[in-house]
């Protein structure tokens, strides 16, 4: 946000009569301005004044604030406002003054300034123009770059893929520095691009149903169960059968516990043997591990979130926290990577992708992975938040695991959290009010219990990630493609 100068700095400042014109002028626009003829009217008063002003670069630079301030008015009266107006006005002041348009750029990087005067009440591809112009215009570019990062965190994709375009193609000339190239290049690969709908099937049995929908990747498999993963002898077809129709297939391998150890590590290494450019999505550091020093393509592994999870994700995640120290008790709203040390154990591994979940409490996370090579993909329904040992849907439907469970893990066993376990005393505590209001009905599928979000994405949370993930357990038939119906236009980028 904008500094705000007080009157009393303000009053401070301006200590001779000469000057208290320039006061009460700074002073109202200080307060914000609710129209732009008002604006215009202070800006011709203001003529006779610029070389008192000039004299001053604070009291430039203060000037320079206040049109920034404003430049929500000036570029969105219901589009009657020309945004050429308002960044005119900008380039005008600050070369009067002569000044570079750095002011510009350092105090007008918030997603509230800048992108909002060529975004406000305009079309899109005119205010990237307008980006773009204003861009060119600075002689430091890494404001330019700052700039597009700020666009992009605020859903504003296409803009910042104009910007951060334009920097690339500038070159490494003058000021333009090569690791300035090198990170608009990074930021660039996300923005000029789609966000991908994924669709996640548990088995074959659900492979027809998405083969004629708007997805274009389909995950095939479980994070939790290995009795999920499909039979090798199927592989081929389904591999031939999700190409054909022209979408990409992602291969889920589930979080191993030692009992089963043996039999995943068998499947994972006939696999990578027979598909070595199939892309997968690992839930277990073992696996990950293997994988690594098994020579196989890190960049088609994307990081599962069972190994991805966020603390307030969890829905008694205070209770979680009890014992930790004063780091993580306000750490609730990252992810365990969120951390210099933990980010640089999956950067050794090479990964190409992080899943997470959309929810706005993970948003800031995003950008982390982003800077340091991984692409982002969120889930946008059910978030799952723990995994036990035992199946929960096969003790439910009274089935034997691995035997005669299949299909138990696509029913969903609807529970309600109301009391704990505490272990050193042995017995159940009644969870606190405050917690039991926060929980919503929990789901279970067989040994994953999950939370159902109420959160509503926006286009600009979805031009936030590089995919979103839909688990096609949580709806019919007509609800996935109504819900894939509602997210295609949010995805595109042009």
């Amino acid at each position: 946000m904008l500094p705000v100068i007080s009157d009393k700095e303000l009053s401070e400042i301006f200590l001779s009569e000469k000057q208290m014109g320039i006061y009460e002028f700074l002073l109202e626009l200080n307060g914000m301005c609710s129209s732009l003829n008002k604006l215009d009217k202070q800006v011709e008063k203001l003529e006779g004044l610029l070389e008192t002003i000039k004299e001053s670069e604070y009291l430039s630079t203060l000037y320079v604030l206040a049109l920034i301030k404003n430049a929500d008015d000036m570029g969105g009266l219901d589009g009657k406002v020309p945004a050429e107006k308002a960044i005119g006005h900008i380039k005008y002041m600050t070369g009067k003054f002569g000044m570079t348009n750095n002011v510009l750029f350092v105090h007008g990087l918030w997603h509230r300034d800048i992108h909002k005067i060529a975004h406000g009440e305009i079309d899109r591809n005119k205010g990237a123009e307008l980006l773009k112009m204003v861009v060119e215009s600075s002689e430091e570019p890494v404001y330019a770059l700052e700039l597009a990062k700020a666009l992009f965190k605020t859903g504003q994709k296409r803009e910042a893929a104009v910007v951060l375009k334009g920097i690339i193609e500038a070159g490494p000339s003058g000021d333009m520095h090569s690791q300035i190239i090198a990170e608009a290049k990074v930021w660039y690969e996300h923005a000029n691009k789609d966000t991908k709908i994924e669709v996640r099937i548990p088995n074959i049995s659900f492979l027809d149903k998405v083969l004629d929908t708007n997805c274009s990747v389909i995950s095939l498999g479980s994070d939790s169960c290995p009795y999920c993963l499909p039979a090798l002898e199927d592989l081929d077809t389904v591999c031939n059968t999700v190409k054909k129709a022209g979408k990409e297939l992602k291969l889920v391998t589930p979080v191993v516990f030692q009992k089963h150890w043996d039999m995943v590590l068998e499947y994972v290494n006939t696999v990578i043997k027979k598909y070595p450019d199939l892309k997968l999505v690992i839930n277990d550091y073992g696996i990950l591990n293997h994988l690594k020093n098994s020579g196989y393509n890190m960049k088609n592994v994307a990081l599962g979130h069972v190994l991805s999870y966020i603390y307030e994700e969890c829905p008694w995640f205070d209770y979680l926290l009890e014992a930790e120290g004063d780091f993580l008790k306000n750490s609730e709203e990252i992810t365990v990577f969120d951390t210099p040390g933990n980010l640089s154990v999956i950067e050794e591994f090479g990964i190409g992708e992080v899943e997470t979940c959309m929810m706005p409490f993970a948003v800031s996370s995003f950008y982390g992975f982003w800077e340091h090579g991984f692409n982002v993909n969120a889930m946008v329904d059910m978030i799952p938040f723990t995994y036990g040992r035992a199946c929960h849907g096969a003790r439910y439907y009274g089935k034997e695991v691995g035997k005669d469970c299949f299909g138990v893990c696509d029913k969903i066993t609807k529970l309600r959290y109301s009391h704990r376990w505490i272990f050193q005393e042995k017995q159940l505590e009644k969870i606190k009010d405050v917690t039991y209001d926060r929980i919503s009905v929990m789901h279970s599928y067989g040994n994953v219990i999950y939370s159902k979000t109420n959160y509503e994405a926006t286009e600009k949370d979805v031009n936030k990630v590089d995919a979103i993930t839909i688990d096609i357990r949580h709806y019919t038939d007509e609800e996935l493609n109504s819900i894939l119906q509602n997210y295609l236009p949010l995805t595109k980028n042009s």
